[in-house]
């Protein structure tokens, strides 16, 4: 008997990975296997809720919801309060620098001693962020913040754009 699946396998391994529950893909029926996917057409067609940051770390630059409203490039811990101090210390722990305590140690460990930190906000809510991006080996790593706040909502791994929000 040939199988008539609703949904593809695609869609089987995007909702595993996704924390859904694995579609039943065989079911005995007597002395012959048939396939039954739990999973309806409307679950295959639904997609991934895309990152709000976008894919890449440059992604950031070219969104239509997004507005950037400022630049810095950081070369010295002095001036920062205490909130951009350590949301610069988490920043640097996305990278392999989960060792370095404090800001001063974080700044001297990525690539000519400077982190990136771009300010933005989302059109849409008008929720504000501010993301610090550095180098470590010729590759990109950093960490999204909501503005006032030191909970990581997206990291950057490789010029990636990792665990962020939607």
């Amino acid at each position: 008997m040939q199988p008539s699946l609703k949904c593809s396998w695609f869609t089987v391994a995007l909702l595993s990975a996704c924390g859904s529950p694995a579609p039943s893909l065989v079911t005995d029926r007597g002395s012959e296997l048939d396939y039954e996917p739990t999973c309806s057409e409307a679950d295959a067609g639904d997609e991934v809720e895309a990152c709000l940051f976008g894919e890449q770390f440059a992604d950031i630059r070219t969104s239509p919801a997004l507005q950037l409203t400022g630049e810095i490039w950081i070369d010295s811990v002095d001036g920062l309060s205490e909130l951009e101090g350590e949301q610069v210390l988490l920043a640097v722990h996305q990278s392999s620098h989960t060792d370095v305590t404090t800001p001063g140690e974080a700044l001297e460990r990525v690539d000519q001693q400077e982190i990136r930190r771009i300010d933005f906000y989302e059109i849409a809510s008008g929720r504000e962020f501010v993301v610090f991006e550095y180098g470590v080996g010729d590759n990109s790593y950093g960490a999204f913040f909501e503005r006032e706040s030191v909970e990581v909502v997206g990291s950057i791994h490789d010029g990636d754009v990792l665990g962020c929000i939607r």
